[in-house]
């Protein structure tokens, strides 16, 4: 899978990980590590968390993972918006 796809869906986990929680923001920094190739033509799962917040500024982290295998990882920050 491309590089951009993955980094992709790990912005996506993160984002819907706080509007799960009421919250809106945007994606203000995020770095991805590509731990092994990651295939087309099976199942994946991508999961997000919520590590720390303070002043509107959110920190998360999310993997995509196959078979119980991480194939990417990524930290990122997010601002929050107005509604």
């Amino acid at each position: 899978m491309h590089g951009g796809v993955i980094s992709t869906l790990l912005d996506a986990a993160m984002v819907h990980c706080l509007f799960a929680r009421g919250v809106t923001a945007v994606t203000a920094e995020m770095t991805v590590r590509f731990l092994r190739e990651v295939p087309v033509d099976c199942d994946v799962s991508v999961r997000a968390k919520l590590i720390d917040e303070r002043h509107g500024i959110f920190q998360l982290a999310a993997s995509l993972s196959q078979a119980g295998k991480r194939l990417a990882v990524a930290k990122g920050k997010f601002c929050r918006t107005a509604r």
